[in-house]
């Protein structure tokens, strides 16, 4: 009598001690993190997703979605959860980008998780992930030097006769109007401003811009619209190009097809408009080197695409 119950001690004790052991054992809560595409161009955007998977009963909380995660600004976030046969899939999506050039790491995301009834949360983080981002100017070694426009191509010899006839003909009306219109411009001349051309009204808003000292007072963001304004502006005038109506994004896909800008023209905007955004919207702070690079690119863009 006394082994038989000593043997159901036994025995229920070891019951019991098993229930404890697994009631207190970790759940299986994994995480995953991966992206689209380990190389990028800058503005390209990046898709960096993180997948838990736990039992049900299980409490998963995200870190709270932020405007950077490194070096990428997040453009967009998003949070789904999925229940199939007990288990339950957190997934979150990140739509980021960056402007800078070099090989960046997507930091460890620390992802918290509690049992139900439980008040202490575990953590379980994400591995570093590496993205190259390139120049766009990298895809176009040979243009790196950036070259002006080509000029229209010449008309063959048959042709310019008849050009010369016709254009002789002008000349005679206009000679017979001269004297007319030499009376009259004359009168109108004080009182009419004279128009100047695209580039030349680029360049004395760069100087009016440089003469007003808007970083030296602290006021970065103000600088870098009135820069990216004047390189829009010029654009339109010069290429009858409708840039200030557009956001970058809208404006480099209209210009995917635009034979007035070259493959290299088309690389450096992109890059000094999406570093004027960068400022402007996600509130990146330049140096002073960034901030001059910025205003010699306007006055490049300038100087390659100006008429001759």
């Amino acid at each position: 009598m006394k082994n038989l119950r000593r043997a159901a001690i036994i025995f229920f004790g070891i019951f019991f001690i098993s229930v404890s052991v697994i009631a207190v054992a970790a759940p299986g809560v994994t995480v995953r993190a991966e992206v689209d595409k380990k190389t990028v161009t800058i503005g390209d955007k990046i898709h960096f997703t993180v997948t838990v998977s736990a039992p049900k009963g299980v409490e998963v909380e995200f870190p709270e979605a932020k405007k950077k995660i490194g070096e990428f600004l997040v453009k967009d976030y998003d949070f789904s959860k999925k229940t199939f046969f007990g288990k339950n899939t957190f997934t979150g999506s990140y739509t980021m980008d960056t402007l800078n050039p070099a090989r960046h790491a997507i930091p460890e995301l620390k992802i918290k998780y509690r049992e139900s009834g439980e008040n202490e949360w575990k953590e379980l983080g994400t591995e570093e992930i590496s993205v190259e981002v390139e120049s766009v100017l990298a895809k176009y070694p040979d243009e790196s030097d950036i070259r002006d426009i080509k000029g229209p191509l010449g008309l063959p010899g048959r042709y310019r006769f008849l050009i010369y006839v016709l254009a002789g003909c002008l000349a005679a009306l206009l000679a017979a109007a001269a004297f007319t219109y030499i009376i009259k411009r004359r009168a109108a001349k004080a009182a009419e401003k004279v128009s100047l051309l695209p580039h030349e009204l680029a360049y004395e808003r760069l100087r009016a811009l440089k003469a007003k000292d808007l970083p030296g007072k602290g006021k970065i963001e103000e600088y870098y619209v009135e820069l990216s304004n004047i390189a829009r502006c010029y654009l339109e005038e010069r290429f009858e190009l409708r840039a200030p109506e557009m956001t970058t994004e809208e404006f480099m896909e209209g210009l995917k097809e635009e034979e007035k800008l070259s493959r290299a023209h088309k690389a450096l905007l992109k890059e000094f408009l999406f570093h004027c955004d960068l400022v402007k919207f996600a509130k990146y702070g330049p140096s002073p080197n960034e901030m001059d690079l910025s205003f010699k690119s306007a006055e490049k863009l300038v100087d390659q695409t100006k008429e001759i």
